[in-house]
């Protein structure tokens, strides 16, 4: 018997005008044996709407050591850096515009349960501002947890 919730992971970043940034949600699984699945993605600016100029992206990670620092001037620097290893797209590269709020896709990933112990999963979301001014950007995922329940 399991036991299943839902749980949502939520981070901001600010992304500078003329620049990229990335920010990292890890890890998305608590336990190697509970089943993990990607409910939702999404990445919404804190204002009315997406400015023109506004690039987002994001993509499910694997560790085998402990994640450090994200830097660089490019997304694929800043993924590089953080020493995980590019998965899955959750979000693919896309440009906004003044009618989106925001992106979000429902991929309904499961996230493998691997036999390697040291492994470790996580989410990088990518923006890249050239929309003439700073931009907040909020980043969320949804986790569907299954945990087998004890038997008394």
């Amino acid at each position: 018997m399991s036991l299943s919730e839902i749980e949502q992971l939520l981070t901001r970043m600010t992304i500078t005008n003329g620049t990229t940034n990335s920010t990292v949600i890890q890890p998305l699984q608590e336990h190697s044996s509970d089943t993990t699945t990607i409910t939702n993605v999404g990445m919404t600016t804190l204002g009315s709407s997406v400015p023109f100029g506004l690039t987002y992206g994001a993509f499910l990670l694997e560790f085998i050591t402990e994640p450090v620092a994200v830097s660089g001037t490019d997304w694929a620097a800043q993924i590089i850096a953080t020493g995980g290893r590019v998965r899955g797209v959750l979000i693919p590269a896309t440009a906004s515009g003044h009618l989106v709020p925001g992106i979000a896709r429902s991929p309904m990933l499961p996230i493998p349960t691997l036999p390697r112990a040291l492994a470790r999963w996580g989410a990088i979301f990518c923006g890249w501002n050239d929309s003439g001014s700073d931009q907040e950007v909020e980043c969320a995922i949804h986790l569907r947890r299954e945990r087998k329940k004890q038997e008394d």
